[in-house]
């Protein structure tokens, strides 16, 4: 909710009005006309009153300069000219204006835009907009914008539908001997001016009259409806009906029904009285282009009625993207929990199959497989079944005849032969010599049977076991670490029909 000031200025009055701004409305809720001393201590002194009155500083305060101390200017400038920035604008005000340009302070706004941009360009002294600015800061009134004051009638079109017709639409605004005039349409101010020393009814209809004839010369159309605002509004009347051609009807004292709330302790009829200060008042809630002669030297640096003004809004983005953080942080953390508790599952899992122990903690469980200083034994085995066929073949004794292995089974530490020898002395023989394998600890010979062709069918049992492999070293899986089971139990599992010094 946000406080608006606007405020307009003539040689015996500052006239106010207190806007407020809430959500999608807009509330007058003070209309203030004060009257003040020449110079800026009287502006300072006026603006004094209306601060004390304030229940809040304001968030943004808007004043404008009278007419008289500004220069008007229409300018007709190439699109791609227009996009080069201020310079153009003080270039072609160079000699039209009646002061230097350097000592200026120049904006323009938009009239009609096409190829050729048609502009109204206003220029005032700095030194004069300089002494309005600190005389409002004496009063704690730090204007954000400072503006024209026949200009800033056009912004009174956002509060009042029937002003921002297409048709052209003559606003009068009279006091203390002058008026300021403009002409609306499609809500953009066609035409602006300042009339001075409107003392007797002919004066007044021949400034309305040149007026009106300098707006149709420069390209605009007759005018569709008059209002005449402010306290000597009512003076030019019968002026504006003989210059315009309007009847009765054409011609209103009063401002049509605009879409601002009034609160109920304001007179509408001070509305009528004070309607530039309630055009400044909108340019809170306003985003159209309009002059604005804060710029250069007297712009306005590090604003904090700004901030305080966004602070809602900034209050409220800054909650929604710590909300979203918040959200995604959280769905991220639940995530990953998510994640180590299934991996952490899992590593439970293999070391329990490997080392026979439930191992959760990760850096447990690496120094485990590590061997965390122990000695690792290599997990494959020293011989397999492959080794011991090779090993019997090559211990069978030179000059060993008729001789054939029909069965060998390699199963742990555990080896099974059984072969056909010519004669029980042959049989002995292979028996020593296999005795000669360190990795053939016992030898056990069975019992022989002879066979049909008076061979000795034999069977040996032998214990496979290499020198310094502990027999309770486990591969995984509980296989004997110098055992061929697994691939000698499949390799070898029946070997039959093999013949080892066979002649």
């Amino acid at each position: 909710m946000a406080l608006y000031l606007g405020i307009e200025l003539s040689e015996g009055q500052l006239r106010v009005v207190k806007l407020r701004a809430q959500y999608r409305k807009l509330t007058i809720e003070g209309v203030y006309r004060l009257p003040r001393e020449p110079g800026p201590e009287g502006i300072t002194m006026a603006a004094q009153a209306i601060r004390a009155s304030l229940p809040q500083t304001p968030d943004g305060v808007f004043v404008a300069l009278p007419g008289s101390d500004a220069s008007l200017r229409p300018l007709s400038l190439p699109k791609a000219l227009l996009r080069r920035g201020p310079k153009v604008l003080t270039a072609e005000l160079e000699g039209q204006i009646p002061f230097d340009v350097e000592t200026a302070v120049i904006d323009a706004q938009v009239v009609r835009e096409g190829e050729v941009t048609e502009l109204i360009a206003a220029a005032a002294r700095i030194e004069r907009v300089q002494t309005v600015i600190d005389a409002l800061k004496a009063a704690d009134l730090d204007p954000r914008e400072v503006g024209v004051m026949p200009l800033s009638l056009g912004e009174l079109s956002s509060a009042y539908v029937e002003w921002s017709s297409a048709e052209p639409i003559l606003v009068v605004h009279a006091y203390e001997s002058r008026a300021d005039l403009c002409v609306i349409a499609s809500g953009r101010v066609q035409f602006a001016r300042t009339l001075t020393g409107q003392n007797s009814g002919p004066v007044r209809e021949r400034s309305i009259r040149q007026s009106l004839g300098a707006f149709l010369g420069s390209g605009g159309t007759s005018v569709v409806a008059a209002y005449l605002l402010g306290e000597e509004g009512h003076l030019y009347d019968e002026a504006v009906a003989k210059a315009s051609g309007l009847d009765a009807t054409g011609v209103r004292m009063y401002p049509p029904q605009g879409s601002v709330a009034i609160a109920p302790d304001v007179n509408p009829e001070e509305l009528r009285l004070a309607p530039t200060a309630l055009a400044l008042a909108l340019r809170g809630v306003s985003k159209a282009s309009r002059i604005d002669l804060r710029k250069g030297p007297l712009a306005v640096k590090g604003n904090v009625t700004i901030l305080r003004e966004r602070a809602p809004l900034l209050g409220a983005l800054l909650g929604a993207v710590m909300f979203t953080w918040l959200g995604a942080t959280t769905a991220r953390y639940y995530s990953s929990a998510s994640e180590r508790d299934r991996l952490t599952a899992a590593l439970a899992v293999v070391t329990q199959e490997v080392f026979e122990e439930r191992i959760t903690d990760p850096q447990l469980a690496i120094a485990k497989a590590r061997g965390s200083g122990e000695t690792l034994q290599d997990p494959m085995p020293p011989a397999d079944a492959f080794d011991v066929v090779g090993t019997i073949s090559s211990k069978i004794p030179e000059g060993t005849r008729n001789h054939d292995i029909t069965q060998l089974e390699v199963s742990d530490e555990r080896v099974q032969v059984q072969g056909i020898a010519a004669t029980v002395q042959d049989r002995d023989s292979i028996v020593e010599a296999l005795k000669t394998y360190e990795c053939f600890q016992n030898v056990t010979p069975g019992r022989t049977t002879s066979g049909s062709d008076n061979r000795q069918q034999y069977t040996l049992d032998v214990e496979f076991r290499c020198p310094g492999r502990a027999s309770s070293a486990r591969r995984p899986g509980g296989a004997s670490a110098g055992s061929g089971s697994g691939s000698g139990s499949s390799a070898g599992g029946a070997t039959t029909g093999g013949s080892s010094g066979s002649n």
